[in-house]
């Protein structure tokens, strides 16, 4: 990107080894990084000022404020920040799919939700998802086409983790196998940071 926050329209293939178009070629509105990516990149990003706390994502994006964690002592951190491997199956696909799936804020002005923090409901008061047929956002599968290969939507069009979930809509932890390369719940951060949100059709094609 440029000093002016825009997204550049050529991107650089590195397994082609060829230059191609990005994302937001021909849509400058849709060229400035902090309204199109910003949210999902920074902690504690603000919309209204389009400020953040700090850069990439980190504990806080996933763990919710972490403040009273970290005053806490002991034994008693344990209840003070979000876990999201407790959170309700529903809740806890939620945290991932904040970043992980398409849609828009409940004004339409942006493509993340507003207010959200791990823990809450992704519901239509922070976010309202794409519908199952908008084949711009999801591949056939249910699985989303950017930055969420393991999230998706289950038959009765609610969020979930994994392969599609079919009618019950089942949590299925596989969320994290692109990053550890197994089939096992991995954690991202132990991940270098350019396989942190890259997923087998973005290797070939950027813009998938």
């Amino acid at each position: 990107m440029d000093k002016n926050w825009r997204i550049q329209p050529a991107q650089w293939n590195f397994e082609s080894k060829q230059w191609g178009k990005s994302p937001t070629f021909g849509k400058v509105e849709k060229s400035d990084w902090r309204k199109e990516c910003a949210q999902c990149h920074v902690v504690g990003f603000n919309p209204e000022t389009l400020t953040w706390v700090e850069d990439g994502f980190g504990c806080e994006s996933c763990h919710g404020p972490g403040g009273r964690h970290a005053a806490a002592d002991g034994a008693k951190r344990a209840g003070t920040i979000i876990n999201p491997s407790k959170l309700p199956f529903g809740i806890a696909a939620a945290v991932c799919g904040q970043c992980h799936t398409r849609g828009k804020s409940p004004d339409g002005k942006w493509s993340h939700p507003i207010g959200f923090k791990p823990g809450d409901d992704l519901g239509p008061q922070h976010f309202t998802i794409a519908p199952k047929s908008d084949d711009k956002a999801w591949w056939p599968s249910g699985n989303m086409r950017q930055c969420g290969t393991r999230v998706g939507l289950g038959d009765s069009g609610t969020l979930v983790l994994g392969t599609r979930g079919g009618d019950s809509g089942t949590l299925v932890l596989r969320m994290l196998s692109s990053f550890t390369g197994t089939g096992n719940l991995g954690h991202p951060c132990q991940r270098p940071i350019n396989a942190r949100c890259v997923h087998a059709e973005m290797t070939r094609n950027l813009s998938a």
